[in-house]
């Protein structure tokens, strides 16, 4: 029982008893694997097969077996139209041994990357997964880093409500903004709802502040914010009475932040952007009471 078998693997071919050698639907020879890589001096068969090739297109003809010449004999016989056609035998054994053919690096070069592009072509899924699955992977990449992130939580303990469980409720009964008397004093009321409201991250209301930390540590919030119960008035006194402010003064006019820097890309945007709108609001309070804005600004000036 004879089986055949086809495959685009050379190497593979090697463990069979005949092999044919085809390029361009032309076969160029048909023998036992051992017998063409001793013919041509070679250790593989895809030597033996590029330098068929190369032989091939010297002699713009057919490289063909004993049995392909006698099947093309037959048919012209049957047709009785001489035809005369050249052709160059496949080189033997002995013949090999005398001579040993070689192809330049060059040319090898050529007929792989020419064999490789036609496999390929042949599977689109694969030339998308060699060349499109990339690019999609870098496009994908810079959409996902190219904007601030989303969604962010934080915790806020806010004791500057009192019984009001936000500030939504808070601002409906009580001011949020620096109130400038006839005498040119100032009163703050109401400052933490103000610097809240410019913090565009959704909020979360504790009352505690250790519950609040315990929701950063498990992951449902990515930060937390806690005002004492006189923030303003003592925020007001530190302004007030300057060096002399005491320690209670200067530890309840704080905020107390408290951030996840797991990731520290949302830890130093969410840094900067609590920063930011805390200088807007101290630039907003003394224009309010009729003050310099530099006074609330970070004594640096940077010239870009």
């Amino acid at each position: 029982m004879t089986v055949v078998i086809t495959t685009h693997y050379i190497e593979e071919a090697k463990e069979a008893d005949v092999i044919g050698l085809m390029r361009g639907g032309k076969l160029l020879a048909e023998r036992p694997p051992q017998q063409l890589m001793s013919a041509f001096n070679s250790s593989n068969l895809e030597e033996v097969f590029l330098t068929l090739s190369k032989k091939q297109e010297e002699a713009d003809t057919d490289i063909r077996s004993t049995l392909a010449d006698t099947l093309l004999d037959s048919i012209m016989e049957q047709e009785k139209e001489p035809q005369v056609i050249p052709h160059i035998d496949t080189i033997s054994s002995e013949q090999g041994n005398r001579r040993k053919f070689h192809t330049s690096s060059s040319q090898r070069m050529r007929a792989l990357l020419i064999k490789n592009f036609n496999r390929i072509s042949r599977h689109l899924g694969g030339l998308f997964f060699i060349f499109g699955f990339p690019v999609l992977e870098v496009v994908i990449f810079f959409l996902a880093i190219g904007g601030d992130p989303k969604g962010l939580k934080l915790a806020v303990v806010d004791e500057e409500l009192g019984n009001f469980t936000s500030c939504m409720q808070y601002s409906f009964f009580n001011p949020t903004e620096p109130i400038l008397h006839k005498d040119e004093t100032c009163d703050f009321h109401g400052l933490s709802c103000n610097y809240l409201n410019r913090i565009n991250q959704s909020k979360e209301y504790y009352h505690d502040v250790e519950k609040a930390i315990e929701s950063v540590k498990k992951g449902a919030t990515v930060g937390m914010l806690h005002f004492h119960r006189n923030f303003s008035r003592q925020l007001q006194l530190r302004l007030d009475d300057g060096k002399d402010a005491s320690n209670t003064t200067i530890e309840e006019s704080e905020l107390g932040v408290h951030l996840d820097m797991s990731n520290r890309q949302i830890g130093f945007f969410l840094e900067k952007n609590l920063l930011q709108a805390y200088l807007d609001l101290a630039q907003d309070v003394m224009r309010a009471c009729n003050q310099s804005t530099k006074l609330a600004q970070v004594p640096m000036q940077v010239n870009r």
